[in-house]
């Protein structure tokens, strides 16, 4: 985003929001600067871009997990050690037992839980796109506005509303302008899914 588009956003952003302080509308109309890192989010704006995105980390954490499981033994074992001895100790205690004991096992047990923490959010961001298959195209939930809104939230105090020609829907009026080259005559779809957006966080 060139300097002269960000100064014009701004301009439009103080206007929509002058009933607020102005010190807060300053904060507020600084971050818009960072809008200018559209190309960050762009191609995330095409769905099948995202999901093939999200299916490559997935399948990379599920490699990862998998390399965790293979056996590797951190210490040397002395040439003096009695081994029958050893295996009375591992069947009377049990391996996990003993491997618990040591940090380099609590480690990649940790390693692993979280991992698999991990894919199951992965799996369930990849849900949401087999939910929406073969429906309209989602409003902008978690993207642009949904920013702006929290952002709104965080430098007012208060959250935004949906309410048509309401400060907010003006400021994503400009927001939308600024990044398409064009105004939107109906922007409430795309409005309301980012204050939804915020109030299910």
């Amino acid at each position: 985003m060139s300097s002269n588009a960000v100064r014009k956003l701004r301009a439009g952003i103080r206007d929509a929001l002058h009933d607020f302080p102005a010190d807060k509308v300053k904060e507020f109309a600084r971050g818009m600067g960072s809008i200018g890192r559209a190309e960050i989010i762009a191609p995330y704006a095409d769905e099948n871009r995202r999901r093939k995105a999200l299916q490559q980390v997935l399948r990379a954490s599920r490699n990862y997990r998998r390399a965790l499981d293979i056996p590797v033994y951190p210490h040397s074992v002395p040439a003096r050690v009695d081994a029958d001895g050893l295996d009375a100790v591992a069947k009377l205690l049990g391996p996990h037992v003993l491997n618990s004991l040591d940090p380099f096992y609590r480690a990649r047990q940790s390693a692993s839980q979280a991992a698999g923490e991990f894919e199951r959010r992965l799996d369930q961001a990849l849900s949401e796109f087999k939910s929406a298959a073969g429906g309209r195209k989602k409003a902008d939930p978690q993207g642009l506005l949904a920013h702006l809104a929290r952002r709104y939230q965080l430098c007012f105090g208060i959250a935004p509303t949906t309410t048509m020609d309401g400060p907010f829907y003006t400021v994503c009026l400009h927001v939308i302008e600024n990044m398409t080259g064009k105004r939107p005559v109906d922007a409430s779809r795309q409005v309301s899914a980012a204050v939804h957006s915020i109030r299910r966080n």
